[in-house]
């Protein structure tokens, strides 16, 4: 998995070495993110995800658009390598919320 994600990601930004080092987020601290688009943001919840997936902990994703979720869990299946197993698969349930 680790060979994965630094294939995608070559380094990480200021937003998240502060997130990881100083309030410990993939320590297993709560932490809330208000900063600007394209800062960061979602990569910090999928590197706590995903260390707890590694853990064999349940992760929990929420995206706004029902088009992202088929991207983001074939990239996501992709980073997790041999943990990503067929019934992981099928425990996705797109839903939409009608108002």
């Amino acid at each position: 998995m680790l060979e994965a994600w630094a294939a995608e990601i070559p380094s990480l930004n200021d937003l998240q070495v502060t997130a990881i080092n100083e309030y410990g987020i993939l320590d297993g601290q709560h932490l809330l993110v208000s900063a600007p688009t394209s800062s960061g943001k979602t990569m910090l919840g999928e590197l706590a995800a995903l260390k707890g997936i590694v853990q064999r902990r349940r992760a929990l994703f929420l995206f706004p658009l029902k088009a992202l979720v088929a991207d983001k869990l074939n990239y996501l299946l992709g980073c997790t390598g041999p943990l990503a197993s067929q019934q992981s698969k099928q425990q996705v349930r797109p839903t939409t919320s009608r108002h």
